[in-house]
């Protein structure tokens, strides 16, 4: 394990350059600030678990900070019985984990009692910069003094520092006098009554980084981005989008705007993008790179909404329920197919039935049965019949896809148990896959919410995505008619609606046409 003395040591960040120092300052900061403690636990909290080895929790540093004091927990609040060793690590230091500081709290010198902890001064505070990626550890608790396990309850409170801190990951532990390189599989970053610190602002102005996200469903040649507002530490004036074709490719600057949205066209479709946003101060400071997001554009095309594969094995036998998930219509679709999932992929076992329903009126707009001697064609995992006409669903429509009949003989997969399945969702550019999957008793609509949005291998349907209506916009200029629209089409008039369309030779968006008649009515037909 690699463990050095404090030093002045510095590195650069590979997300996007940022400078990371730590500075240990000669005397008291130069200007009186406010101090706050990182980690806080309520006075008089007893300890509920005996580990001697080292504990710690991690945090990275969003604006620079001065960290003045390390803490330690207090099992009960009333004195060390066991002497306590606080560490301060830099898990970002490119040759592994080093320890920046380290203070010892015993039973004679316990340090200053607040709240649930002890704190005890540095002998020189040390200056975190943008982009320190730490870890307070602490280590040598045992029968007499219990450190506290978020287990047993979550307690206590983080202090960002109103931006200037975040909090990430979980727990994590290992031997002590070591960096504590085991995480934790579950828990919060609150993880330990343990180790903390005091600390105060270093330099402000540079905002926080914001949290991005990719609209869906996907877009024909096009990525839309949306993200948070960041108003600390300091409120950002801009943001600025970078791209990369590959995670781990480089990621170039593309724009800098002051919405919180973004829109990038001109994409080539079927192959990801990647994105980042980066924060930019009121004065240009630079902030810091949001989480990365990938989207893939993808022209409107036919699919099978939920994906179930094949040979797929249930996990649940229910017996007299039905089943459903949500979606919503973003764009025009045609529903050719409905299907229900095939345990094993071996031929149904016990009939089903499919419904597609209106979730609003919770109504089934169509609905298909599947026999044993009609079981509908296999695909994947899933067996499908085609429906006698068609179902044309228009934007903004709220369905659910509900399925029945399953019991002992024929299982679903329920995700909520447990389960190596990879169940699959395909937006086709005209869906989106919202809220959470739902059941109710058998022959009727799932009002009951569960968990997940995709949480069966039960119903699924294909669907075909349907043109939008070109829409067509009319100004008129010296005597003359300019009609616009968007994309492809080609134009077409007629005076009247009972005579036959006739296409307007030469015409293109934009063009100006002196109508034949008094009144003549167009169109774009594609």
């Amino acid at each position: 394990m690699n463990k050095r003395s404090p030093s002045i040591r510095s590195l650069f960040q590979a997300t996007h350059c940022v400078f990371v120092a730590l500075i240990f300052l000669a005397g008291a900061s130069s200007q009186a600030q406010v101090r706050m403690i990182a980690y806080v636990l309520p006075a008089g909290l007893p300890g509920d678990q005996d580990f001697s080895g080292s504990a710690g929790m991690d945090f990275e540093v969003v604006n620079s900070i001065v960290v003045t004091r390390l803490g330690v927990f207090d099992d009960s609040s009333d004195g060390l019985k066991r002497t306590i060793t606080a560490r301060l690590w830099n898990r970002g230091d490119p040759t592994g984990p080093a320890e920046v500081a380290s203070l010892i709290f015993s039973p004679e010198d316990p340090g200053e009692l607040i709240g649930g902890s002890r704190l005890k001064p540095l002998s020189a505070p040390i200056r975190l910069e943008v982009g320190f990626q730490g870890t307070i550890a602490t280590e040598n608790y045992g029968a007499e003094e219990q450190m506290y396990s978020s287990f047993g309850g979550a307690v206590g409170t983080v202090d960002d520092g109103n931006g200037l801190l975040a909090f990430v990951g979980r727990g994590r532990y290992g031997n002590a006098g070591e960096f504590p390189a085991a995480e934790q599989g579950e828990g919060t970053p609150l993880a330990y009554g343990a180790g903390t610190f005091e600390f105060e602002t270093g330099t402000p102005g540079h905002p926080g980084p914001t949290t991005v996200r990719v609209i869906l469903p996907s877009e024909d040649a096009a990525t839309t981005l949306a993200w948070e507002a960041v108003t600390k530490p300091a409120l950002a004036g801009s943001y600025r989008i970078f791209r990369a074709f590959a995670a781990d490719g480089a990621f170039q600057q593309i724009a800098e705007v002051t919405e919180l949205t973004y829109h990038d066209s001109g994409l080539q479709n079927d192959s990801p993008v990647f994105y980042r946003v980066r924060t930019v101060g009121t004065q240009g400071e630079d902030g810091v790179d949001s989480n990365t997001v990938s989207g893939t554009p993808h022209a409107g095309r036919p699919g099978v909404a939920y994906l179930n594969p094949t040979n797929q094995p249930g996990n649940q036998v229910i017996m007299g329920s039905s089943v459903g998930m949500d979606f919503d219509v973003v764009k025009p679709v045609r529903v050719r197919r409905l299907g229900v999932f095939d345990e094993n992929s071996d031929g149904l076992k016990t009939p089903l039935h499919a419904g597609l329903y209106d979730r609003a009126s919770r109504t089934e707009l169509a609905g298909l049965d599947f026999t044993l001697e009609d079981p509908g064609e296999l695909i994947d995992g899933s067996r499908f019949k085609t429906l006698p006409q068609a179902l044309p669903l228009q934007a903004g429509f709220q369905g659910t896809i509900v399925a029945w009949g399953y019991g002992a003989t024929e299982l679903i997969v329920n995700m909520y148990f447990g389960s190596d399945a990879n169940l699959g969702l395909y937006d086709g550019g005209s869906l989106l896959f919202v809220g959470t999957s739902r059941y109710g008793a058998q022959g009727q609509f799932p009002g009951t919410p569960d968990v997940a949005v995709n949480q069966y291998a039960a119903g699924t349907f294909y669907f075909e995505p349907e043109a939008e209506r070109p829409q067509i916009t009319i100004s008129f200029t010296a005597g003359k008619v300019i009609l616009t629209w968007p994309g492809e089409g080609t134009l077409e008039s007629t005076p009247s609606l009972a005579e036959p369309w006739q296409p307007v030779l030469g015409a293109a968006s934009g063009t100006a046409v002196i109508p034949p008649t008094d009144c003549q009515f167009y169109r774009v037909k594609r």
